[in-house]
Parts: structure tokens; C-alpha cells; sequence
């Protein structure tokens, strides 16, 4: 008669990952955090913060251009017409340019009526990388097109 008081308790143990899912999850969260170390250190770099101010001022100097000739109906023979009722002077200079600071970073060609689209207005050959960057990041030259479009040529020298 003892026997039909007791109770049987069963104890249960936790189900564990398979050993090739937990291998799996450490595998991904190694490379997530070996991508953002990566790309956390390029947009650190003084290249990537240069590279996005002068992307920035060309395309304001572009706007300026085409403000420009809308009023004007022709292009300014110099950039340094487009100060200060189009632009301020500072969107002349490219964050990477080091000479002097009164100087026009940005190399114009004036553009007359019967150039294409494609025309190049801009460009900018203040990005060339050197020293241990140069392995890591190309060189680039941006151009502004007539059109509006801004690309960015690699540089490999």
C-alpha cells in the first residue's frame, strides 16, 4: 500500500542545438562582425569622407551650371563667374585638393550648344591613392557630364 502514494516524477533534459547548427550560427556571427569591422574602418578613411565631399560639391557646381545657362542662355567661361549668386566659393574645392585655398579645384571645359550629353563639364583628379590605401582602394577621377551624371573612373597607376 505504500507504493500506490508515491508519485513518479520524470525529469526532462533540454534539447541542445545540433553540434553542426551551433558550428552553423558561430561561422555567421564571426563574418557579420568581420564585415562591419571592414566596412566600419573604409568609411572612417579620409579617402571615403573626401570622395563623398567632392561627389557633393560637383554635383552642386553642376546645378550651378545649369542654373547658369538657364539665366544666362550660355555657360560661364570660368567657375569662379558662379560665386556667390550661384554657389559658395567653398563648393569649388575638393575636400582632397591641398594647394591653395583661393584656387578652383575642378578642371571646366565650357560646353557650347552643339555638345552631347555625354559631354564631360567636370572633373576631378584629386583622389589618387598612395602608400598602404593603394593595395586597399583604387584611385578615381570624377566627371560631370552635361547630362547631369556623375561617374567615377578607377584609377590604377
Amino acid at each position: 500500500m505504500e507504493n500506490d502514494n508515491k508519485q513518479i516524477y520524470t525529469v526532462r533534459k533540454p534539447k541542445r542545438l545540433h553540434p553542426a547548427l551551433m558550428g552553423c550560427s558561430v561561422f555567421v556571427v564571426i563574418v557579420i562582425i568581420f564585415l562591419s569591422v571592414v566596412l566600419a574602418s573604409f568609411y572612417k578613411t579620409p579617402y571615403a569622407k573626401n570622395l563623398a565631399g567632392c561627389t557633393d560639391n560637383i554635383k552642386k557646381v553642376g546645378d550651378a551650371l545649369e542654373r547658369y545657362y538657364v539665366k544666362q542662355d550660355t555657360y560661364p567661361d570660368d567657375l569662379k563667374e558662379l560665386v556667390p549668386d550661384y554657389l559658395p566659393a567653398s563648393a569649388l574645392r575638393c575636400p582632397a585638393d591641398k594647394s591653395a585655398e583661393d584656387s578652383v579645384s575642378y578642371i571646366y571645359i565650357k560646353p557650347d550648344s552643339k555638345s552631347p550629353a555625354e559631354f564631360i563639364m567636370l572633373s576631378c583628379k584629386h583622389h589618387k591613392v598612395s602608400g598602404k590605401m593603394k593595395s586597399k582602394f583604387p584611385g578615381a577621377i570624377l566627371q560631370y557630364r552635361k547630362n547631369g551624371t556623375i561617374t567615377m573612373i578607377p584609377v590604377t597607376d
